[in-house]
Parts: C-alpha cells; sequence; structure tokens
C-alpha cells in the first residue's frame, strides 16, 4: 500500500521531458507560423486575381503585374511574381501555378523545410 502512495504524479524528471517537449514544440511552431501565413497570403492573391472580372481576357503581363502588386502591398518577400507561372490549360484556358519550399533553420545545423504546391485557374467573375 505504502507503494502507491509514492508513485503519485511524475517525478522532476518527467516534469522536465515534458516541459522539454512542449518548448521544442513551441519553437517549431514559433518558426513554422510566419511561413504559413505567409503561403496563405500568396495563396489568396492568387485566387483572387484569377477570379477577377474578364481575367481570363487578361494578359499574362498584366495577371503577373497584379500578382506583384498585391505581393508587395501584404509585405510578401519569399515569394515574386516571377516565380508564378501562367500556363496555357489544353481546354484553352489557363491557370496560375506556383512550387515553392521555405527553408527555417531550427536548431544548429538542422532546418526544417516546408514544400508549397497551389494552382488556381484563371476563370474571371461572373
Amino acid at each position: 500500500m505504502q507503494n502507491m502512495h509514492s508513485q503519485r504524479g511524475l517525478s522532476l524528471v518527467g516534469w522536465l521531458i515534458v516541459i522539454g517537449l512542449a518548448g521544442f514544440m513551441a519553437v517549431v511552431a514559433l518558426k513554422l507560423f510566419p511561413v504559413y501565413m505567409e503561403y496563405w497570403t500568396v495563396k489568396s492573391v492568387m485566387d483572387e486575381v484569377a477570379s477577377q472580372p474578364t481575367a481570363d481576357k487578361k494578359s499574362r503581363s498584366f495577371i503577373l503585374s497584379s500578382i506583384s502588386k498585391r505581393l508587395d502591398v501584404n509585405s510578401v518577400n519569399t515569394v515574386k511574381a516571377r516565380d508564378i507561372k501562367y500556363e496555357r490549360t489544353e481546354e484553352g484556358g489557363a491557370r496560375l501555378h506556383l512550387k515553392y519550399e521555405v527553408r527555417k533553420p531550427l536548431v544548429g545545423n538542422v532546418d526544417v523545410v516546408v514544400k508549397f504546391d497551389h494552382s488556381v485557374p484563371v476563370r474571371g467573375g461572373e
């Protein structure tokens, strides 16, 4: 019976391990959150430009210029408009395609690599 009484809760070593793991996960989250926020901004810009009224009738340079301006306004530094491909589809339409990766240092010589791939058809709004 005395054995059960002495085994309540975590020991000091157990708590240190839990705190260490929680701290590591917090560091990873703090490193990755800005990367994902920037991706969501880029994705939003691409979606907005592709769905503008008469976007399907605009030239490649006009669309990429519009994307570039919006990326500048939103302070996006990782992706530039030249990284976004304007491709013609087999159906005669067009699409915007972006594929890139971001590398962030984590600890020492260990990096976190996040890959993104987003494609959106250029349709124009109704």
